[in-house]
């Protein structure tokens, strides 16, 4: 299991270990190392987030289809969406991606789908095909969200992606952020950071080793032992019928 910390906490390890000496308070402390450390925290969070889909910041997604819309918002916190996890849940299809080439194709031709529904995700939103799919059909999907901030009174669930007080949990393990902090810090005064990148790659390898899970991939193909979608399991007949 991860070992979350605190604002302060990861910032005040890691000037220790910089030799700056610890921190009691990171957001009242003028020393200019430590409101650089501040800042440079922020960007290593946001960073982190987008490295990998880690286990601690994915999140569920679930709508109700209107017959008026074939588009909808995705989360406000949405990075991307784990693959071949999203499913309509009423008729029992999954959700089967479409590049730009292929969407235009639908559009262009009216064509239908016969075993999934198609979707199309875009920088804020998510289309679905067949357009104007029927009323009232529950649409659910994982996705790695972009907020890596938790408050304190509930510090496993992140809804920030910008810290605000020292007491702020941030959703990376402890060993991994004062590492990945400590090189930044190096990295910005311009010294020698050689071995403190040492010390952050074998951090991330660490915690990525301990993020897996181990689970197989569902695949849509007919190769391998794992069955999701095929005549076996699939009613006939198009979305929504």
């Amino acid at each position: 299991m991860p070992l979350f910390d605190t604002v302060s906490n990861v910032i005040s390890d890691a000037a220790a270990e910089l030799g700056l000496g610890t921190v009691t308070d990171a957001f009242a402390s003028t020393d200019p190392n430590v409101v650089q450390l501040r800042s440079l925290l922020k960007s290593v969070g946001r960073r982190l987030t987008k490295q990998r889909q880690w286990r601690q910041l994915v999140k569920e997604h679930t709508f109700t289809t209107t017959t008026d819309e074939d588009t909808y918002t995705l989360p406000a916190d949405f990075v991307s969406m784990l693959e071949q996890s999203g499913w309509n849940r009423t008729q029992q299809l999954s959700l089967a991606p479409v590049d730009a080439q292929g969407w235009q194709y639908l559009k262009a031709t009216d064509a239908g789908t016969v075993l999934t529904a198609l979707f199309r995700p875009r920088a804020l939103t998510l289309q679905l095909w067949p357009a104007s799919p029927p009323a009232g059909e529950t649409i659910a999907f994982e996705y790695v969200s972009r907020y890596w901030v938790a408050d304190g009174e509930t510090p496993t669930v992140g809804t920030r992606d910008a810290f605000e007080a020292n007491t702020d949990v941030l959703l990376f393990d402890v060993g991994l952020l004062v590492p990945a902090l400590k090189l930044a810090f190096q990295q910005a005064k311009g010294f020698d950071s050689s071995a403190a990148e040492n010390e952050y790659r074998m951090a991330l390898v660490l915690e990525e080793s301990a993020d897996s899970s181990g689970a197989p991939t569902l695949s849509l193909s007919r190769s391998g032992d794992f069955r999701l979608v095929d005549g076996m399991n699939a009613p006939q007949g198009g979305y929504g019928q």
